[in-house]
């Protein structure tokens, strides 16, 4: 048996199936953690297969690729026209809207590119350098020379930030004269970000640093238990990033006291970014545990989550879709809401002959009116609950198999998720599968012939429906909390299908009063019968 389950296991790795509402999606043969660009009608993106990738971000078919050698984990950049693309082996293109190499030239290492203006910024090994989108003209260049970090470069409205080593740079975009430098902690990944006079960046020393954007002066610097290489999403109302602890965090951008954080299972090199509509904010955020998250950017809340087979980059939005790339090299398009996810069963894990509890999140603008689920392509039916839903599904008939369970959403303003393709969870139907734990609440005492209530539930605390309670040679058989009535002090056996059997000893009172009842009733008859006999 445990031969069969391990190949049902395989084979559930092998057929994992796309998770999500899924507007589209597309692989490219090599990893796809960066953040994508939008130009025009096109998703653009950078691969580790040395491409770029232009993608319709209506259906995801591709309009061009081009393959510029190396690996291009490098972000791509938007100046104006063009797209500015850059390889680690130190080539720089930019391309025209069909994917043209307009020019391109040969530096030392690049590391990271922003666009401002007219003008192309290059971190690299050995400077940081400007250039002419349009032509590619050198307009300055500033001697960097610094440790080979994968550090990062960013811009507000009228300057360039550079992270070289352990400093913090600002360089004056046009002519490049440097406006201020100042030593923080090693930047790894996380570009700096302006808004509100403020900047703001993640270094290895578990810090996010809010910095003044005019002089570079530390503002604040907020503690993390782990690298921060996320680049942060910043506003007026809040500054949100994640940490190598696997914590999202949403921070005051003036006090740098926290708002609020959520968990993820792994860590997060994800940039969260928001989506709002019609009074909804949600911050959309990828983490290593292989999930998308829907967070409440007021409160943190889990709204929903989106699961890939493996790490999750940086996401972008595009009207109501949320676009983002994976490290197994597919590219996702989903729409923002309404959706759903499954909390349990977790993908992979093993399944016996006990009723399923699906479990999960679902959001809608305006409110979530209800949730199906189906199991196996089967018929959907109704789940209870709405923002947190569940469902009770028999699996005791199925075969030992691999198992897939979807859910889909309908919103109270009329929008429905209509597939073809749902959030869904897979689990494996097999023997080897552990009977599940159920908890019993039941009194210690109770009066003899006098109903009490007897309570089962599971590991989430709902109660259990078709449960039977023995006690001697009665049973008693419904959904929990069940009514059961004891003339005998006992034990009562707990007992459901997939489920460890529990014993629960009652002690009855009342016992010898009523023992002594059927006495006198008795001894009373026998009286009566022997009266009645005397008379005849």
């Amino acid at each position: 048996m445990r031969i069969i389950s391990a190949l049902l296991l395989i084979s559930f790795f092998l057929l994992l199936p796309l998770h999500a509402s899924v507007d589209w999606s597309y692989s490219a043969s090599g990893s796809v953690m960066g953040k994508p660009i939008i130009s025009g009608n096109n998703v653009i993106f950078a691969s580790s297969d040395g491409k770029i990738y232009a993608l319709d971000s209506a259906a995801g078919k591709l309009q061009w690729r081009v393959d510029l050698g190396g690996k291009t984990s490098i972000e791509p950049a938007k100046a104006g026209e063009y797209i500015i693309a850059a390889t680690d082996a130190g080539r720089i293109a930019a391309l025209d809207g069909s994917g043209k190499i307009v020019w391109e030239k040969n530096t030392t290492r690049a590391k990271s590119i922003t666009a401002l203006g007219s003008g192309v910024f290059v971190l690299s090994n050995a400077s940081v350098s400007a250039h002419d989108a349009a032509t590619g003209r050198l307009l300055w260049s500033y001697n960097a020379n610094f440790t080979d970090y994968f550090s990062t470069i960013g811009k507000t409205e009228g300057s360039i930030i550079a992270g070289i080593g352990n400093d913090i740079v600002a360089f004056e975009p046009l002519k490049g004269n440097m406006l201020w430098r100042q030593k923080v902690g090693t930047i790894f990944g996380s570009r700096p970000v302006a808004t509100s006079g403020a900047i703001f960046f993640g270094t290895t020393d578990g810090k996010l640093y809010s910095v003044n954007s005019d002089s570079g002066v530390a503002r604040w610097a907020f503690q993390t238990n782990g690298w921060v290489q996320s680049t942060p999403y910043a506003s007026r109302d809040a500054v949100v990033f994640g940490s190598n602890d696997g914590n999202v965090y949403s921070i005051n951008p003036i006090t740098g006291q926290i708002l609020w954080k959520f968990k993820t299972g792994e860590g997060v090199w994800s940039e969260p970014v928001l989506y709002s509509t019609n009074g909804a904010r949600i911050i959309f955020v990828g983490s290593h545990d292989r999930k998308l998250y829907a967070l409440d950017s007021e409160s943190g809340r889990l709204l929903y989550s989106f699961a890939s087979s493996d790490w999750i980059g940086s996401p972008v939005m595009l009207s109501d879709s949320v676009i983002f790339g994976s490290r197994d090299g597919r590219v996702y398009s989903l729409s923002a809401a309404p959706g759903c996810s499954f909390d349990n069963p977790v993908d992979g894990s093993l399944i016996g002959d006990a009723e399923m509890e699906l479990r999960g999140r679902a959001f809608a603008i305006g409110g979530v009116q209800r949730v199906e689920v189906r199991q196996n392509g089967g018929q959907w039916k109704a789940a209870v609950g709405t923002e947190d839903w569940s469902v009770f599904l028999d699996t005791a008939t199925i075969p030992e198999s691999v198992m897939k369970f979807e859910c889909r959403t309908y919103g109270n303003d009329g929008r429905a998720e209509d597939g073809p393709l749902y959030s869904s969870s897979g689990a494996v139907k097999s023997s080897d599968a552990r009977p599940l734990e159920m908890t019993i609440s039941a009194p210690v005492e109770a009066e003899a012939g006098k109903p009490f209530e007897v309570t089962v539930k599971n590991s989430f605390g709902t109660n259990l429906p078709r449960i039977a309670v023995v006690a001697g040679d009665k049973i008693f058989e419904g959904d929990s909390p069940l009514q059961v009535t004891l003339g005998l002090s006992g034990n009562l056996e707990v007992k459901k299908r997939g489920y460890d059997t529990e014993i629960v000893p009652v002690s009855v009172k009342g016992t010898d009063m009523l023992l002594y009842g059927l006495i006198v009733i008795v001894l009373a008859g026998a009286a009566w019968f022997f009266v009645l006999r005397k008379r005849k």
